[in-house]
């Protein structure tokens, strides 16, 4: 049935995006955060586009954890 079992026909290489490797000028500390900055930007990115709803729902649960937070320590 074939559950359990790897196809290896595609090259790693060809799987490889803009975001998965580093720039040739990585001499400097600048250059390699700007990269990784990058990456999780066009990560965060591809997750947005493909689950819409679901980082909506994530912000309104976040939006009113910090407000019932807020709540709490508001008066003492």
């Amino acid at each position: 049935m074939g559950f359990f079992t790897r196809n290896t026909s595609v090259e790693p290489y060809s799987t490889l995006g803009s975001a998965d490797t580093l720039p040739p000028d990585t001499s400097d500390w600048k250059s390699r955060i700007a990269a990784g900055g990058t990456a999780v930007a066009n990560r965060a990115t591809e997750i947005y586009r493909q689950n819409p709803k679901l980082v909506g729902g994530l912000a309104v649960l976040a939006g009113a954890a910090i407000l019932a937070g807020m709540k709490k320590r508001g008066r003492a």
